[in-house]
């Protein structure tokens, strides 16, 4: 797949830029252009035009005027007289309109010499008229016939025709212009086209070209992922699978009184191998997960000297035998106790401390806790460990984070490991908003420390400190589905030795068999089975009719990874035992299936006694309520009620929305549960069913919107009773 990235061209953002641009512009211009050419023939059509006809009425009238003078002149008659006297306006008139038409500034200069004329020649005219009415013809022929009326009469004449031949001749030269801009038009249409074909030739075919290979490239991608995805899970699986067997055993022979101390020493080491096998797989799981973002993390309330004292107690036996010196400095200012994910930070802890055992043969490991800084309800704190091993160069150094990389390749070798610990550790450090770093020398020690701001908190209420002791788990009729026999045996033992009758059934179709012939308390089922595969096996038992239907089904199996196990729950499985199987988890799972049982025997419920105790456990809420502050918990309700009332309003059984529906339901179960609305968790676990199976929707429904008032109706008084009114608000 890497040779084909090679391949693909990078897309060519700055040229489709620069193109997009160029159209843009050519585009705009041609606008323009065209409007400003539209522009000018309109006003080119529209005023010359009108400036032609007003110069030749002006010429025409003024004609007529000097025919009317001489009339008069001549024979003295009264009605051509007051013929001129009438038109003499009207070509005052019409030079006013052609002055206000005119645009060129030659015609301008001309009609006002026109204008002049004008002038002068009705006042010789009008003073004719009145000297040829008054009886004095001789007189009034005279005043016309002089040298400057004549002069004056073929200026007149000349400057309407000149401006009749201007604006002829700029009517021309206009369409000239329009001619020139016809082929300026068809010149950049044909630009436009040019351009158009080389954007398909030499952008739109390479980007579809490169899309073609950026959906390849996804596609390929996808299914290198789906391929790393069941390879890790058939590693996964085939690793912890015998893992299963040599951890199992050998804590059972742990526990065995009749080995001598040396037997016991080489049980622990074969223990010991086991574990950092189980190690090295986790960590290739841990890579996964981070790299599919499917990390969550869980923050919690931890004390901090717990934290660090677990840490080096688990590391001081390896230290120990290689003679080497395990020192603590914590600094005083530090609160006892924070809310952060402490398994996340013991894993990033003990990674540290681990290889600092591992990497020192000779002097000490020293960790040192100190407040860096305070911030608002928060302490920045560094954790260093010291040690007096081989030291790194600066080469070195800068591949200690990379996933699968090493100091160098001997260190694989001579030490072991998987180099993921350190990136792993990077990466959860930034996913809780801290940093790590090295300092070291060759020969001289290296200082591994990292810094994260944990929020101070009050001491945790534990649970043997509320006075209730573990009630005693009873004896349980457990199936076992399992084809290995080496697993058989092993589950076997700790399931007998912990009290409990066992069943063996050797794979998916004897377990069917099993559970449809005979009443179970819990079915342990291994997933990978010949003849019947554990999920086949389990959604045929849950078809049985009656209890049978309904028997508790753990998955017991080295398939851990998260699609893996929600397909467990979706075939109808309650739970999942990862192996390999550790004992303390195995019975404590049982434990809670067979308390489960109990609790809801409806005989034997504290809610049939007390039906108000089937809605609302107020002893729980005063157990959760001592054990958060009062602004986490009212942020916790806050975030419950807003769960609850979306899935109240959009909720679905059918179709992909039936899917999103489940997971919001799940997660209200445990919420609801843990502040003791017992009736809203029962609720949203059937309408979670409901959305699984399809059966049965619209009651749970209806169901979990009755119930959803709970939420307001019963710890909203209890909030403003006990943490304010301003918290509950």
């Amino acid at each position: 797949m890497s040779d084909k990235v090679e391949q693909v061209r990078p897309f060519p953002v700055r040229v489709i830029t620069v193109a997009m641009i160029a159209m843009t512009l050519l585009v705009s211009a041609m606008s323009w252009f065209t409007w400003h050419v539209n522009s000018q023939i309109r006003q080119i059509a529209f005023s010359q035009a009108e400036v032609q006809t007003l110069a030749q009425e002006l010429r025409r009238e003024g004609d007529v005027l000097l025919l009317l003078a001489h009339l008069v002149a001549r024979t003295g008659d009264e009605s051509y007289a007051s013929q001129y006297r009438e038109m003499q306006p009207s070509v005052s008139r019409r030079i006013d309109e052609l002055g206000r038409a005119i645009r060129l500034k030659a015609n301008s200069s001309t009609l006002r010499d026109i204008a002049a004329a004008h002038e002068e020649l009705s006042r010789m005219e009008f003073d004719a008229l009145a000297k040829a009415t008054s009886g004095r013809p001789r007189e009034a022929t005279a005043v016309l016939g002089t040298r400057r009326y004549a002069e004056l009469a073929r200026h007149y004449q000349a400057g309407t025709l000149k401006i009749q031949q201007r604006s002829k001749a700029f009517l021309v030269d206009s369409q000239r212009d329009l001619d020139r801009y016809l082929v300026a038009k068809i010149a950049s249409t044909l630009a436009m086209f040019v351009l158009v074909v080389l954007t398909w030739l030499f952008i739109v075919r390479p980007a579809r070209r490169w899309g073609l290979a950026l959906e390849e490239m996804r596609a390929r991608a996808e299914s290198a992922t789906r391929a790393k995805s069941a390879f890790l899970a058939t590693i996964s699986h085939e690793i912890r699978t015998p893992l299963n067997s040599i951890i199992g055993f050998t804590e059972l022979l742990l526990t065995d009184q009749q080995l001598n101390e040396q037997q016991q020493h080489q049980v622990r080491l074969v223990k010991n191998a086991g574990t950092s096998l189980l190690t090295v797989v986790n960590d290739v799981l841990d890579v996964s997960k981070i790299e599919a973002g499917r990390v969550e993390l869980a923050p919690d309330r931890f004390a901090l000297d717990c934290l660090v004292g677990n840490s080096l107690s688990i590391v001081r036996g390896s230290a120990a035998a290689k003679g080497l010196d395990m020192q603590l400095s914590v600094d005083p200012q530090l609160s006892k106790f924070y809310v952060g994910d402490e398994g996340r930070l013991r894993q990033i802890l003990l990674n540290l401390l681990n290889n600092a055992v591992k990497f020192t043969d000779a002097g000490s490991v020293s960790l040192d806790v100190r407040k860096e800084s305070d911030q608002s309800g928060a302490d920045l704190i560094r954790f260093s460990v010291t040690d007096t091993g081989i030291g790194l160069d600066s080469d070195q150094q800068q591949q200690l984070f990379i996933p699968f990389s090493q100091a160098d390749a001997t260190v694989t070798r001579r030490f072991g490991g998987t180099g993921l610990g350190l990136s792993i550790s990077k990466r959860l450090l930034e996913m809780m908003g801290g940093e790590i770093g090295v300092e070291s020398a060759p020969e001289s020690g290296s200082s591994f420390w990292f810094r994260v701001p944990l929020v101070r908190c009050e001491r945790p209420v534990l649970k043997e400190e509320t006075g209730a002791a573990p009630a005693p788990v009873r004896s349980a009729r457990i199936l076992l589905a399992e084809d290995l026999a080496m697993n058989q045996e092993l589950a076997c033992a700790i399931l007998s030795r912990a009290g409990h009758q066992v069943e063996v059934a050797n794979d998916g179709e004897e377990a069917l068999k099993a559970a449809a012939e005979n009443s179970y308390d819990l079915v342990l089922m291994d997933i990978q089975m010949p003849r019947m595969d554990g999920i086949t096996a389990t959604r045929l038992i849950r078809q049985l009719p009656g209890k049978a239907g309904k028997v508790p089904i753990l998955a017991m199996t080295a398939n851990v990874l998260a699609e893996q196990v929600a397909e467990f729950l979706a075939a109808g499985m309650n739970g999942l035992v990862p192996k390999p199987v550790e004992q303390r988890a195995l019975r404590a799972a049982i434990a809670a299936v067979v308390a489960k049982q109990e609790g809801s025997a409806e005989e034997n419920s504290p809610a049939a006694q007390d039906p108000d105790l089937a809605i609302f456990d107020e002893a729980t809420f005063k157990n959760v309520r001592e054990m958060l502050a009062p602004e986490r918990l009212q942020l916790h309700v806050q975030a419950l009620d807003k769960q609850v009332r979306d899935l109240a309003a959009t909720a679905c059984g059918t179709g992909e929305a039936a899917a999103a529906s489940q997971g919001a339901a799940h997660k209200i179960v445990s919420q609801s549960g843990m502040l003791g609305l017992r009736r809203l968790s029962q609720a949203a676990r059937a309408l979670e069913q409901a959305c699984r199976s399809g059966d049965g929707f619209d009651r749970a429904l209806a169901d979990f919107r009755a119930a959803a008032n709970d939420l307001q109706e019963r710890l909203r008084p209890l909030l403003e009773e006990n943490l304010g009114d301003e918290l509950a608000a």
